[in-house]
């Protein structure tokens, strides 16, 4: 990490690093108080509005999926996890 141009790089790329997690965190933080603040309702898993999606924006998808999966592996196996888990919390609240 920074080799070529030292320790001013280290520290440029350590802050953005440090950046982009507050952010993530942050927009976590800011998901959870919208849930706790809308009274009864629940966010939408991607698998309801999958369903709603016509069929050649579903197979434009797919394959574009498919090909980051196949030239990113790491990408594909997280994706295929959170895929797996999204559709079993669908399946759960369907037989709710």
């Amino acid at each position: 990490m920074g080799v070529l141009f030292g320790l001013v790089n280290q520290a440029v790329l350590a802050l953005i690093a440090a950046g982009l997690v507050t952010l993530i965190g942050w927009g976590y933080v800011m998901a959870w108080r919208r849930l706790r603040t809308v009274n009864g309702q629940r966010f939408p898993t991607v698998t309801e509005p999958w369903l709603m999606l016509p069929l050649t924006a579903k197979i434009s998808v797919l394959f574009v999926v498919i090909a980051l999966g196949v030239a990113l592996p790491v990408l594909g196996v997280s994706l295929a996890v959170f895929i797996v888990i999204d559709a079993l919390r669908w399946f759960s609240l369907a037989d709710t």
